[in-house]
């Protein structure tokens, strides 16, 4: 995937299903070889997307914004 977070799940063209897929994504993601490099990028965003005065902040302002375009 783009940002190297994740790794795309097929799906069936007759019916949309995953028929497995999920499973096989899981363990590639999870404990394989191939999936170190996924492993190893969720370890660098984690730093931002487990820091919860950070997204406070984001959060007061973005209400900020809000309130200031009048859309609240």
């Amino acid at each position: 995937m783009e940002k190297g977070l994740g790794i795309e799940v097929g799906r069936d063209d007759e019916d949309g299903s995953f028929n497995g897929e999920i499973t096989r994504c899981l363990r590639t993601t999870m404990v394989s070889d191939e999936g170190e490099a996924v492993r190893a990028r969720a370890r660098e965003v984690a730093v931002v997307f487990g820091d919860q005065v950070l997204h406070d902040e984001y959060m007061k302002r973005f209400a900020e914004d809000l309130s200031d375009a009048r859309i609240i």
